[in-house]
């Protein structure tokens, strides 16, 4: 996972979580991170695009 460092230890943090899979219970539930970088906008003030 490569991307630009920011001065900011919790936003490379959590761009560093990007492609992460976390397994939640031996039932098989998972939760897959996508994180990315995007233009600010209203929508996303931040400049950061997640699911």
């Amino acid at each position: 996972m490569e991307f630009n460092r920011s001065t900011e230890p919790g936003l490379d943090y959590l761009l560093g979580l990007d492609g992460n899979i976390e397994f939640q219970n031996d039932e098989g539930y998972w939760v897959k991170m996508e994180v990315r970088r995007a233009t600010v906008s209203g929508e996303r003030p931040h400049g950061i695009r997640y699911s």
